[in-house]
């Protein structure tokens, strides 16, 4: 039973007021007759938490695993604080402790698979040891939770539900999308949390089933990612110009390569590939080292019948891809071949010389509204270069659209309103001070 002299501390527990709470209980703690180490150490442990004080609450769990070192939930707590405050490995640690006291301990499990996710590879997920790991955890935590009986189970719903949504995650990075929908319909019934919804309907676009995909993705929200989603469940759909504005809206804030190379896409189902050839160049604006924004640009040649300049370009997603990746690029090498049997069978020696000046222009005129940083500037000669995303853009002092132009000089804010690419390099060719 509770000794009554903590009463008002626990009242400030129930309101939340855990600062006021943690002053009493470590008064009495620091009391020389006080006879009740182990529930005041819990307590003030429990505070410090509380009020995000992580090292100092794993320190005081540690004290209570020396008290009772049988006891697994003090091993456990330990672990969640370095869980709270992201340190995966210390958390991993500490849950399996505690685990070793007690295997069927499910919010131990849950918590060791999460953190494992957490250290995972996230370039090569399914290929690392701590993907399968948390894989198997959550599997074992599903064996736990069948084995329980029903009081249990209404207890430990919500970790049932988390575990669901994270095996459904799982089984989408393993492209088992019939158990990860199960998985995450499971976790739905739990909980309508907007993120299990979304995975849900990316799990449905992914099995080919974009119409309850459409009808499953959260509505009326902002966030990007399922703005994004919503594009690909068009684009399943063939709703191809929904999917073009949908994408035109979400370039306005966020200008990525993939996303350029997708509207890319989405441009070449149409046959426009003009509009492709476009977005497509915007994307290797981006990022000039991606082997998929090369593959982009090589369909389009390719469809265009411009051979020569199609084979340099998928050359260069393979040399790429083998640079970073070293694998193969088996979609790209089959593109290659059959660019190289077009040359053959047309004996196609010259690229149609009116159709890249068309192209050149359209690659000219590219427009993208990059944020930058004046890093040089050469005030006696009118011109300097710009920083922005890693790139380095010349400038003239022409460029500059502001009335007071003359304004620049080093370090000097601006926005880069067009761009084009020239043989030595990139130029912006529209710029904006901030």
């Amino acid at each position: 039973m509770i000794n009554k002299k903590y009463k008002k501390a626990i009242e400030y527990e129930k309101n939340y007021k855990w600062a006021e709470a943690l002053k009493i209980y470590k008064k009495f703690y620091d009391s020389k007759t006080n006879d009740d180490n182990i529930f005041l150490l819990s307590k003030i442990g429990w505070c410090h938490s509380r009020l995000n004080n992580y090292e100092k609450s794993a320190q005081t769990y540690k004290r209570l695993t020396k008290k009772e070192p049988k006891i697994a939930k003090w091993f456990y707590m330990t672990g969640y604080q370095y869980y709270a405050n992201q340190k995966w490995h210390l958390a991993i640690e500490w849950f399996k402790k505690s685990l070793n006291l007690y295997p069927n301990y499910l919010k131990a499990k849950y918590r060791l698979g999460y953190a494992l996710t957490q250290t995972a590879n996230n370039m090569f997920t399914l290929k690392s040891a701590e993907f399968k790991e948390a894989f198997n955890i959550f599997k074992d935590g599903l064996r736990i939770w069948n084995e329980m009986n029903n009081d249990y189970k209404n207890k430990n719903k919500k970790i049932y539900g988390n575990i669901c949504f994270q095996l459904g995650k799982m089984y989408i990075e393993k492209k088992t999308f019939k158990k990860a929908i199960y998985y995450l319909k499971e976790a739905l019934n739990i909980s309508s949390d907007l993120n299990i919804k979304y995975q849900l309907a990316k799990a449905y676009n992914l099995n080919k089933k974009p119409e309850k995909a459409l009808s499953t993705i959260p509505k009326k929200t902002n966030k990007y990612y399922i703005k994004e989603l919503k594009a690909d469940i068009y684009i399943n759909l063939e709703e191809y110009n929904k999917a073009i504005e949908l994408l035109q809206n979400i370039l306005i804030e966020r200008k990525k390569d993939y996303l350029y190379r997708k509207l890319a896409n989405v441009h070449i189902k149409k046959d426009d590939f003009f509009k492709a050839y476009k977005h497509a160049n915007k994307a290797l604006l981006l990022d000039n080292k991606n082997h998929k924004n090369f593959y982009t640009i090589s369909i389009i040649l390719f469809n265009l019948e411009l051979y020569n300049l199609a084979k340099n370009k998928i050359s260069k997603a393979i040399k790429f891809k083998d640079k970073k990746y070293n694998s193969n690029y088996n979609k790209a090498k089959k593109l290659l071949k059959e660019i190289n049997r077009q040359i053959n069978i047309n004996n196609h020696i010259e690229d149609n010389k009116s159709l890249i000046n068309k192209l050149n222009k359209i690659k000219n005129k590219t427009n993208v509204k990059l944020n930058g940083i004046v890093t040089t500037y050469f005030n006696d000669k009118g011109y300097g270069f710009i920083k922005s995303k890693g790139k380095d853009y010349f400038f003239h002092i022409t460029n500059v659209l502001n009335p007071n132009k003359n304004n620049i000089r080093k370090n000097i804010k601006v926005v880069i309103l067009s761009t084009k690419v020239t043989e030595k390099g990139l130029e912006a060719t529209k710029i904006k001070l901030k």
